[in-house]
């Protein structure tokens, strides 16, 4: 039903692509060559496919909503399962999938930081991952943001936070924040471009475009901008964005 694609990076190209059993809602990499993923059904298990041997596995003893969002926490070895508008995140360990913990914690969608100490939210506030060893966690500090701005996605290197400005239809800015790590303050704002070019029933034209994700590049000199047409949301774009 479902497909994933593994590409590289660096040499821009397609490596491989693999079927699984289900339409995926989100994927991540665990360790090693596994890769974690979650169905948009509910009820649903924490699933995995290894991209070497293509062998699948799955975790039928915890069972997921149909929007949980999975994150790989650098440094670590565990995958959090945040189960969207339920506020319980499970803890799996990223090796052998093995459920290990479960937090009843009211956060939203939250993205970890390069060294893994520290996670981010939409609502700019941030938070110590050491925490999760209990049930209470409060905010260490926030990003500097401005309140009128939602984040779509975030991502990091060891140096910077890159921010992708949530957009809507009537005010669609095509916004990365650029945040140093140690007061969390924006330093520059970067912009995608709004259209790519694309071949739509024949026709090869410039289209209408909306990033949905952005990540850091592994030497640090550039950022990709994970974008869809705007009017055929199937249709996907990377974009490299130089920072000198």
């Amino acid at each position: 039903e479902g497909k994933i694609t593994l590409i590289d990076l660096n040499n821009r190209t397609i490596d491989k692509t693999v079927d699984v059993d289900c339409i995926i809602f989100d994927i991540e990499w665990g360790n090693g060559d596994r890769c974690y993923y979650t169905s948009n059904v509910s009820n649903g298990p924490l699933k995995w496919i290894n991209a070497t041997t293509g062998e699948y596995g799955e975790r039928s003893d915890v069972t997921l909503n149909e929007q949980t969002v999975i994150n790989k926490i650098p440094g670590q070895n565990y995958i959090t399962a945040y189960l969207r508008y339920s506020g319980f995140i499970y803890i799996f360990d990223a090796q052998t999938g093995e459920s290990v913990k479960n937090l009843n914690i009211s956060l939203e969608q939250f993205w970890p930081s390069a060294d893994g100490a520290y996670i981010f939210c939409p609502d700019r506030n941030v938070y110590r991952t050491s925490d999760f060893q209990s049930n209470s966690i409060l905010p260490v500090a926030q990003l500097k943001v401005n309140e009128s701005e939602s984040i779509q996605w975030i991502d990091c290197d060891p140096d910077n936070l890159w921010a992708l400005r949530k957009g809507y239809h009537a005010d669609n800015r095509p916004e990365i924040w650029q945040l140093e790590t140690v007061n969390y303050d924006i330093v520059k704002t970067l912009y995608y471009d709004e259209y790519c070019w694309a071949t739509i029933n024949g026709t090869y034209a410039e289209y209408p475009a909306e990033a949905h994700y952005v990540f850091a590049g592994r030497e640090q000199n550039e950022i990709v901008a994970v974008k869809s047409l705007r009017d055929y949301g199937n249709v996907w774009a990377l974009e490299y964005i130089p920072l000198f």
